[in-house]
């Protein structure tokens, strides 16, 4: 047996009907969310509304930046950025699988420090803060709603690289199996 140390800040809520206390945790950060998700199927499955109605139970301002692309690309991430900068958002809502979650954290270290996101990932800029995070979980698969880590795609350079910093674990993840 090999001995290690492990270190998960993130808090993970696990089990039957836990988005229920998805408002509450939300309220910890602010009141503006910026709620990113992916092509839409969260509103096909009803998720969306659920999302929506812990949301408004708290009175929060919502401001949806939705088509986070799987593989997820960094001209999205500064636009969600930009975004969320424009609107001065507390928190970030991620629901999405690992792409969209990516994403949200890619976003939450461009937002502060307002510098394209790509500059993280080719170790230009070092993040100093970051807008809080919290995931929920749709798809596991890539263990992204309790880590460090984020993969980012640009085109234009043809490159997709992964950056990982401890301002990146979600400070709450959600998973409703």
């Amino acid at each position: 047996m090999e001995n290690f140390t492990a270190h998960n800040p993130t808090t993970i809520h696990f089990g039957k009907d836990v988005l229920g206390q998805l408002g509450l945790v939300i309220n910890r950060y602010g009141k503006k969310v910026l709620l990113v998700y992916g092509q839409g199927s969260i509103k096909k499955n009803g998720l969306y509304n659920l999302i929506l109605k812990q949301l408004n139970h708290i009175d929060a301002d919502i401001y949806e930046f939705g088509g986070i692309k799987p593989n997820p690309v960094v001209e999205d991430v500064d636009k969600a950025a930009s975004f969320g900068r424009e609107n001065m958002v507390d928190v970030i809502l991620a629901v999405g699988g690992g792409s969209v979650i990516d994403s949200a954290k890619a976003i939450s270290i461009a937002i502060p420090a307002n510098v394209p996101a790509w500059d993280f990932i080719e170790r230009r800029t070092v993040p100093r803060s970051a807008i809080p995070l919290v995931s929920v979980m749709t798809l596991a698969a890539t263990g992204s709603e309790m880590n460090p880590f984020a993969v980012l795609s640009n085109h234009e350079a043809e490159l997709k690289l992964g950056y990982g910093h401890p301002l990146l674990f979600p400070k709450h993840s959600f998973l409703d199996p």
